[in-house]
């Protein structure tokens, strides 16, 4: 099934119509991610979430 991947953190599937390129909420796009790991948008934007509070806890 090309273009289609398994969320290695959830589980479900997802059509990754970007092929390794994914983005951030904010719209910016990251190209340089590594093969090792499938993320749907969905975990992946709940990580960048996660990094935004312990930044803000940083602080």
């Amino acid at each position: 099934m090309e273009g289609y991947c398994m969320c290695d953190v959830c589980g479900s599937i997802y059509h990754n119509v970007m092929m390794k390129k994914l983005c951030t909420p904010e719209g910016e796009c990251i190209t340089d991610v590594p093969e090792m790991i499938d993320i749907c948008p969905d975990c992946f934007e709940k990580f960048c979430n996660w990094i935004k509070i312990v930044k803000e806890e940083t602080k």
